[in-house]
């Protein structure tokens, strides 16, 4: 379990890191892609990464590296790399989706705005259906929502909390699998 702790949150720093580097995909020339591409390639490989290699195009962003791989942005629909027996999330709208692989496995999160209240427990029915087991709930008075799902060698997390701007509950569902 801790190997897909460390992988999500390796996830959710790339992620942030891109969010900060890239303007929230503001970067809309050649010379400032290609500038930043750069710059993130070499505090990757600062940071012990080797080979690394970072593509901006429309909006989305890849990192390569000797550990593996990561795709963040792009599409906001529901990643069809995410097996079919994990249910769609159905509630709010996507605004964000990430991806990435390494020798250990593989990791996905999508996230979301607008969520109904309702949602969390919703989804957690879903994924009873579909076979997985929930190890973990918790919920709070404030709309905030914590799931962990388990199958195989697989989790599912879903994360929910009140958001602070006007759109209400926002959150992620992360999927993740070990080799």
């Amino acid at each position: 379990m801790k190997k897909k702790t460390a992988t999500v949150l390796l996830l959710s720093i790339f992620v942030l890191s891109c969010l900060m580097i890239s303007g929230c995909s503001l970067i809309t020339d050649k010379v400032g892609e290609k500038a930043t591409e750069k710059a993130v390639e070499n505090a990757m490989e600062q940071s012990g990464a080797k080979d690394a290699k970072v593509d901006i195009n429309k909006g989305e962003m890849e990192f390569k590296t000797d550990q593996g791989t990561m795709k963040v942005g792009g599409t906001y629909e529901w990643p069809s790399t995410i097996p079919s027996d994990v249910p769609k999330f159905g509630s709010g709208k996507i605004t964000m989706t990430s991806e990435s692989s390494t020798a250990d496995g593989k990791a996905m999160m999508v996230y979301y705005e607008g969520v109904d209240a309702a949602a969390g427990d919703t989804y957690k029915a879903a994924l009873e259906q579909a076979g997985w087991k929930i190890t973990t709930v918790n919920k709070s008075g404030d709309g905030s929502y914590m799931l962990l799902a388990e199958k195989d060698k697989r989790d599912v997390n879903l994360v929910l909390a009140a958001d602070s701007s006007s759109k209400g509950i926002g959150g992620w569902v992360a999927y993740n699998e070990e080799k």
